[in-house]
């Protein structure tokens, strides 16, 4: 928000896009949540001749905002994450990670970076079974539930748990350490709960059945600004 009042926001930042949308829709869910939930909040719109519908249609709209930020970027990232042009074009940095990896007792991989090279580097030079980075296996995502897969790892949300991390992958002398979060994560609307889906089901092209369930929700909403939005000349990615 500072940086809006000083007209410093850089909308193609891919971090500050996505973090000022979150804020606003958190923001309008305390300020909806405080009128609802009780007394004061019903004299509050009394007072002031508010109505809940009213900002139940604006969270609609910042939740199909959202949606198409996620659309956007999945489509950006499905299809160009891939282990040939990475091992074509860095080399000498796999050769050099490589070697540390084999050489050392315990390895921590830190990066600000948000991509998915160094997951997909891991998986395609060491495996799955031989590095974490401190999610654990939680509960289904039925988008993810699709050409028969509903048993498989894929299929789940990863939650951020470094403690239990630690003690179920203490096997693992390998640690990602992802700082600003990666774009396998997802944020929950609802409960504001953040959660990943594994890096395979990104760099094995298996993202186009969720961005359909995207396409197919996006196409049901029609949120009330929607005219208005229509109207920005750039699109959000």
């Amino acid at each position: 928000m500072e940086r809006l009042e000083t007209n410093d926001y850089e909308q193609t930042d891919f971090e500050e896009a996505i973090a000022s949308i979150e804020q606003v829709y958190d923001s309008l869910k305390n300020y909806y949540d405080f009128l609802t939930n009780n007394d004061f909040g019903e004299q509050f719109m009394e007072a002031y001749d508010l109505e809940k519908e009213q900002i139940e249609s604006h969270l609609d709209s910042v939740r199909t905002i959202i949606l198409e930020y996620t659309k956007s970027i999945l489509e950006l990232i499905d299809g160009h994450v891939k282990w040939k042009e990475i091992d074509k074009n860095l080399t000498n940095f796999i050769w050099w990670l490589s070697n540390i990896m084999e050489n050392s007792n315990q390895v921590n991989i830190f990066t600000l970076n948000f991509d998915l090279m160094l997951e997909t580097i891991l998986l395609n030079t060491i495996g799955p079974d031989r590095f974490m980075d401190f999610h654990v296996k939680q509960e289904h995502w039925d988008l993810l539930k699709a050409d028969g897969k509903e048993d498989s790892d894929s299929s789940y949300k990863y939650r951020f748990k470094p403690d239990l991390a630690n003690q179920i992958y203490s096997d693992r002398n390998i640690k990602l350490h992802h700082l600003h979060g990666s774009l396998s994560s997802f944020k929950e609307i609802k409960t504001g709960k953040i959660f990943k889906i594994t890096t395979e089901v990104i760099i094995a092209d298996e993202l186009s059945h969720l961005c359909g369930v995207l396409s197919q929700s996006l196409q049901r909403i029609e949120p009330p600004f929607a005219g208005w939005r229509a109207t920005i000349g750039q699109p959000l990615v």
